[in-house]
């Protein structure tokens, strides 16, 4: 049986029921991928490289779940999370440029206050 075929045929079945074109699967047995998970060397069985599911599992019935598994995490990171992250990446520039500019305001405040309290003096010292 080929792994890769029915592993297409699963991923067009997931597109068409959620909706999502964008992504293609490849099968890459015993190219098995380590990866850092909470501080621990974990050995995957797939992941998502760019728009490519990758499935490193040997075993149909495994490699049809990862697939499976994978293309939820994609669909859920895209439908969910990246609209998140989206819109607190944009607050937090609008932020930085607000904060940063009732800073620079701030301190030119502060220094124009400071320039007629020495103006000030000086004429004080000059008076006497």
């Amino acid at each position: 049986m080929d792994v890769e075929a029915e592993l297409k045929k699963e991923l067009k079945f997931l597109q068409t029921l959620f909706g999502c074109a964008e992504l293609e699967v490849v099968w890459r047995p015993n190219q098995q991928q380590y990866d850092n998970i909470f501080g621990k060397k974990k050995q995957l069985c797939g992941e998502v490289i760019d728009r490519t599911l990758v499935i490193y599992v040997t075993e149909l019935e495994d490699a049809l779940h990862v697939c499976d598994h994978e293309f939820i995490e994609y669909y859920l990171n895209k439908e969910l999370l990246d609209p998140v992250i989206t819109m607190y990446n944009n607050m937090r520039i609008a932020y930085e440029k607000s904060a940063t500019k009732n800073l620079y305001n701030n301190k030119e405040a502060v220094i124009e206050n400071m320039v007629r309290l020495i103006e000030q003096k000086r004429k004080e010292v000059n008076k006497k």
